[in-house]
């Protein structure tokens, strides 16, 4: 518009100018002017008609942490050249952009081009992947034309849901394991084991309360000592959505962890349940194989925490909601995994120790994984 304003103010000088001085030049020099301005919208217009613009956007599901390329193919297919077009990406806060998401360029005639823009995904959830808008410009920069209006926004816009990574071996997730007998296991995966105990690897029996959760997580399997004895309870992972305050990183250790662990009971053929809190309920998942472990990352990848501001009067964890529909608890074994031991988690550990609930705590740092 600022371009478009000044041509017409230089229009009106050289006007007066020639009709006061009866200049011929500059009767000339505003007949150049106004044919240029012709001459940059029709060479706009022509090719305009003629473009095409084909999109290669992923959609569906994508792991945390994986490279995306959005692709777009332009062709011009007339015989007058594009001075500028100008590209720009769509972005969201759990992506990461690998290069500028404005990208400018000209075709020449008859030229096509294919431009990519990368991404990696850093946070779980739905994002739109694609692109935010395409212009065309004129020579003089006076006018400006969006080619996706004419195209269906299905086209150039996806939706894309990443969900968490489920660490199958040799991958860690950073973990502070909390029981009765071993207290706080500190550090990054530098808990030493007590002499005189050998590790053997989880079998199905075993105890999640006997696990060495940052051992198990170093070497990507889960491991007890040899001397732990086999119980017939049956795990229930519970997922404490209760955080102080936001914080991704503290949520998506969390999940992975959750996610880690299912695997590794999965792998040794045990039957586990996953508690979470959705909506106003809190469901349960039955798992007893792959199968039920991907089918719980896609839960997770849209799965919502809660902060302890708007956490009114709802049951911490599902022990009064299992007693309400007649579950037997003392077959089971719990596992909280929590990334905020305050005191009121405590406290309903302590009293279900007190019944003799088998129950124990896995503590989730903000660390990167």
């Amino acid at each position: 518009m600022k371009n478009f304003m000044a041509f017409l103010t230089m229009i009106f000088c050289i006007y007066t100018y020639a009709y006061i001085f009866k200049e011929e030049t500059a009767i000339l020099l505003l007949f150049m002017f106004m044919t240029a301005f012709l001459l940059s919208i029709i060479s706009i217009l022509i090719p305009l008609r003629k473009l095409s613009i084909s999109f290669k956007i992923p959609e569906g599901e994508v792991e945390k942490k994986e490279n995306l390329n959005v692709d777009v193919h332009i062709k011009n297919n007339s015989f007058l050249p594009i001075p500028r077009l100008d590209i720009i990406f769509l972005t969201a806060s759990n992506l990461k952009e690998l290069s500028s998401t404005h990208l400018r360029l000209s075709l020449g005639p008859m030229q096509a081009k294919t431009v990519s823009m990368g991404y990696m995904s850093k946070t779980r959830g739905k994002v739109y992947l694609g692109i935010d808008t395409i212009v065309v410009r004129d020579y003089l920069n006076f006018i400006k034309m969006e080619p996706l209006k004419n195209i269906e926004e299905s086209d150039y816009r996806k939706t894309l849901l990443i969900i968490p990574r489920i660490y199958y071996k040799d991958e860690n997730f950073n973990s502070k394991g909390l029981t009765e007998d071993t207290g706080y296991l500190d550090g990054r995966f530098t808990y030493i084991v007590e002499p005189g105990y050998e590790l053997r690897d989880f079998v199905g029996g075993d105890s999640l309360q006997k696990i060495h959760w940052k051992l198990s997580a170093k070497k990507g399997k889960l491991m007890v000592r040899k001397d732990e004895y086999i119980a017939d309870l049956r795990p229930c992972i519970v997922v404490d959505f209760i955080l102080p305050q936001k914080n991704i990183i503290i949520e998506e250790n969390i999940l992975e962890a959750v996610l880690a662990t299912a695997w590794g009971l999965a792998k040794q053929g045990k039957e586990l349940e996953v508690w979470l809190f959705e909506g106003s309920n809190w469901n349960m998942y039955y798992i007893n194989d792959r199968q039920g472990v991907v089918e719980l990352q896609r839960i997770f990848g849209e799965y919502e925490f809660m902060s302890a501001k708007k956490w009114i009067e709802i049951e911490r964890l599902p022990i009064s909601h299992m007693k309400r529909q007649n579950l037997n608890l003392s077959d089971r074994e719990f596992v909280v995994f929590t990334g905020w031991h305050d005191d009121e988690l405590s406290k309903i550990m302590g009293a279900c120790r007190q019944k003799k609930i088998a129950i124990d705590m896995v503590l989730l740092e903000g660390d990167e994984i």
